[in-house]
Formats: C-alpha cells, sequence, structure tokens
C-alpha cells in the first residue's frame, strides 16, 4: 500500500481528510472499476460533482481544487489545480517501473550499431547500423533500419519501422521506371514516441526529422524528408507525404492526409479525414475534403444543408 501523504507531496497536492490511520492505496482504477485501495481522480468541470465522490468505493481521489470538493468518512482528497497530470504523475511514480536497460537475447543488433547500455532492444527487434541513446525503449518487433539516429528516452512500439525507403521513382524516356535511391537518413530528437506499426521513411537525400518531444500514434506515415517540429502530434492512421513541414505543437487529427510539400504552422490543428492540399497558417484549424479554415469549412456545410433542404421541397413552379 501507497501512503496519501507521500503522494500529496510528490504531486503538490491539499490533503483533504483525515489521512490517520488511512490505508492508503494499493492500485489506480477508473471511477467505474474503483474499489476501497484504488486510486483515482475526478476531471474539472461537470464531472467534478459532490456525487461522484460520494458514489465511488475509492478512498484516494485527486480532484480539481477550485470544485470545492469534500471527503466522506475513511476517504481522502488531494486537491490539485491539474488532476489529470497529477494523476499521470502517480502512475508514473508508483505503478510504471523502467524497462530493464539490455538487449534481448532474440533481437539483432548490427556490429556497427551504437546502443547506449541504458536503452532497452526488446525480443526479436531489429537495429541495423544505427545510434540508440540513453534510456530508448525499442519494444518487441521493431525494425530500426541503417542510418538511424535516436536521441534520449525515445520510445519505439512494436511493428514500427523506421528508416525504410521513401517513395522515389521516376520514367526514362521508353517509359520504364527507375528507383530514386535514397540516401538520406532518419533523425529522432530526444523524447519522441514512435507508435505501434508507424513507418518513418528515410530522407532521398537529407535527412527525415522528428524534433524534441514529437508523438506518433499508431499506424502513423512519415514520408521522405518531412519534417516534424519539437512537441507536435500525429494520430493514427494519418499520412503525411514527402517533404512536409509540421510546425511545433501542431495537432494533425486521426486520418488526416498532408499532400507533399504542404506547410502546417506552429499550433496549427489539422481536422479529422482532411484532406490537406494548401499551407496551413500558425495557429489555424483546418478541415474537410479538400481542407479549409474551420469557419469557411462551417459555412459552406451550412450552405449545402440549405441546398439539399432546398432541393426536397417542392417547388411553385408551373
Amino acid at each position: 500500500m501507497y501512503a496519501a501523504t507521500e503522494l500529496a507531496a510528490t504531486i503538490g497536492a491539499t490533503l483533504l481528510g483525515d489521512p490517520t490511520g488511512h490505508p492508503g492505496f494499493a492500485n489506480a482504477r477508473s471511477i467505474a472499476s474503483a474499489e476501497a485501495d484504488s486510486l483515482i481522480w475526478i476531471k474539472a468541470g461537470k464531472h467534478a460533482r459532490q456525487a461522484t465522490v460520494d458514489g465511488t468505493a475509492a478512498r484516494t481521489i485527486i480532484v480539481p481544487a477550485a470544485a470545492g470538493l469534500q471527503p466522506n468518512s475513511g476517504q481522502v482528497l488531494l486537491a490539485v489545480e491539474r488532476p489529470r497530470f497529477a494523476f499521470i504523475r502517480a502512475l508514473q511514480q508508483y505503478f510504471s517501473p523502467p524497462t530493464p536497460a539490455g538487449v534481448h537475447p532474440t533481437a539483432f543488433v548490427h556490429p556497427q550499431a551504437v546502443v547506449d547500455p541504458t536503452a532497452s532492444v526488446g525480443a526479436r527487434a531489429y537495429v541495423g547500423r544505427a545510434v540508440i541513446g540513453p534510456r530508448t525503449v525499442v519494444h518487441p518487433n521493431a525494425t530500426i533500419l541503417d542510418d538511424v539516429r535516436i536521441g534520449a528516452d525515445v520510445i519505439i512500439h512494436s511493428g514500427a519501422v523506421l528508416g525504410a525507403d521513401g517513395f522515389g521513382f521516376e520514367r526514362d524516356g521508353a517509359g520504364r521506371v527507375h528507383k530514386f535511391p535514397q540516401i538520406g537518413g532518419v533523425l529522432l530528437e530526444d523524447e519522441v514516441e514512435i507508435g505501434a506499426n508507424s513507418c518513418v521513411d528515410r530522407g532521398a537525400l537529407d535527412d527525415t526529422i522528428l524534433r524534441r518531444g514529437v508523438k506518433l500514434d499508431n499506424m502513423v506515415h512519415i514520408g521522405h524528408n518531412v519534417e516534424v517540429g519539437a512537441g507536435a502530434f500525429v494520430i493514427a492512421n494519418a499520412t503525411v507525404s514527402g517533404s512536409v513541414r509540421i510546425g511545433e505543437r501542431a495537432w494533425i487529427a486521426p486520418s488526416a492526409t498532408i499532400i507533399n510539400g504542404a506547410r502546417i504552422g506552429d499550433d496549427a490543428l489539422v481536422g479529422i479525414s482532411a484532406l490537406v492540399t494548401r499551407n496551413v497558417p500558425a495557429g489555424e484549424t483546418w478541415t474537410g475534403v479538400p481542407a479549409l479554415p474551420l469557419r469557411e469549412f462551417q459555412r459552406r456545410q451550412v450552405a449545402l444543408g440549405r441546398l439539399a433542404k432546398e432541393s426536397r421541397e417542392p417547388s411553385d413552379r408551373p
């Protein structure tokens, strides 16, 4: 069991309730599945109701400080400004043991690879002539090909492929297709995470680059010579074509497609299933097929709805 007082110190919480005799917590659960020895958190806003506190079996609860919630007998509340972030810190502290360093005996690591001794390479992973930095975790069955450089504290999930050839071909005068040799590499800066079955292609000439803190969800495609800015998120099934530039802290929603060479500005948001054919300015939200600024997209949707309604109404014409 872990003590609530220790957790309060870890997350900087104000303790509400009497910790004397409080049994602490042994696991972390959702509100729906919580038991007496569970740690849970309550989201700020409409979810932060006294009824939620009253109705849960959990005795250790992280709550938003501004909600004014009160503990029941046997409960301890830990009041913080950002409850979800505090809960994440609790999970990291108590329920996320570090992956053991070392190379699994079934993994293949090229003799010329440079793998930091604090890194972890999982079962049946493949590492070519690559560089893997401190505390980086390569999960089972991930593939890291030649000329890939990976920084510190990076996570590569199972099935990911880093450094495969980008898609480049040219026809000669007779129409025969010739492959453009892809001789660039891949650079992942510190704290990047690559989701399961995602692919990051090597550059044609220069490197494909994911800056510090970039997060890719599962099944994301990053084409050759793309550069993704620090802190950007690219979510499941998104396709980022060659030579695209994605700005810092941008958000690319699920199943979005960005055509070759497009620029996505800092703090921009590309909506679900959007098809980006033009540059997206910094701080703007674009969505639709083809993607448009959000307000323009909404106006067009209203206009289309009006036209559809009018087409269904009986005409007054003879």
